[in-house]
């Protein structure tokens, strides 16, 4: 069974709102030894006026995991798709041994 998990690399902070502006992001899939991920950047705007707004120092992994799932939600089939095929064909490949019997 092939295990999907987040992986937040960095935030950029917006120095005017408070609030993180851009997260870079890999999503990731596993299965036994085989890993394939895909990783991007989602650009937000954050709006301190919200009454959801949360101020940089007070952001966890958590919540920025959170945003990503909402604000990709129509992605991550797509994602999870291409990961898998990725995931079989790797788990499917002929490999080839080379060198010398002799040797």
């Amino acid at each position: 069974m092939i295990e999907y998990t987040w992986a937040i690399t960095e935030v950029e902070r917006d120095p005017e709102t408070g609030g993180i502006k851009k997260i870079h992001w890999r999503y990731m899939g596993k299965e036994g030894d085989i890993f394939f991920e895909r990783f991007d950047v989602l650009n937000v705007q954050p709006d301190p006026n919200s009454s959801n707004f949360v101020p940089y120092e007070n952001v966890t992994k958590e919540m920025v995991i959170s945003w990503l799932e909402t604000e990709l939600a129509d992605k991550i089939p797509e994602l999870q798709q291409e990961l898998t095929t990725q995931i079989e064909t790797a788990k499917n490949e002929v490999v080839n041994i080379s060198g010398l019997p002799w040797a």
